[in-house]
């Protein structure tokens, strides 16, 4: 919850948050065992103990890499762009809009951005702020398209401001 005094002074915590951020990570996103993989991509596989005391493999994980910019409005929406690169596979832009929130914690501002791709692709993010709004340290916390549970990530990195 915001401090009151900063809301009466200032109005809406998320004009807080207004500028342009680069980023860029490498993670895992979430796969099928027998996925296509035309590059042979190392590959995090999962299993399950099986009825008869074995193990049979399940949804694993591939390397996910994205470098992207960020522009946050001031007034709770943003828009953004980037490229994304699966398993040495380089993929389309991507083009994004959202939607973020600012919250004060103590002497602490955190929050939570989501960005909305054209396929409905939703990826929610929390964020912690440092160095005086230069850089917001983030991780991914849930991934859905069109409202339903999609294949998640295991992220976390940093949006560094550049405008």
């Amino acid at each position: 919850m915001p401090d009151p005094r900063l809301v009466k002074e200032y109005g809406n915590p998320n004009r807080f948050l207004q500028g342009t951020y680069a980023t860029s990570y490498i993670g895992y996103i979430h796969t099928r065992p027998g996925a296509v993989n035309p590059n042979s991509a190392p590959q995090i596989g999962g299993y399950q103990l099986n009825a008869s005391g074995g193990f049979d493999q399940v949804d694993g994980y591939r390397l996910n890499s994205f470098a992207a910019y960020l522009d946050f409005h001031g007034d709770g929406n943003l828009h953004g762009a980037g490229w994304t690169n699966r398993g040495g596979t380089n993929l389309n832009q991507l083009t994004f809009t959202g939607d973020y929130t600012v919250d004060q914690q103590g002497p602490v501002f955190t929050g939570n951005y989501a960005t909305v791709d054209p396929k409905g692709i939703r990826v929610e993010h929390y964020w912690i702020m440092s160095n005086n709004w230069r850089r917001l340290e983030f991780m991914v916390t849930e991934v859905t398209q069109n409202g339903n549970p999609y294949r998640q990530f295991v992220v976390a990195g940093t949006l560094n401001r550049i405008g």
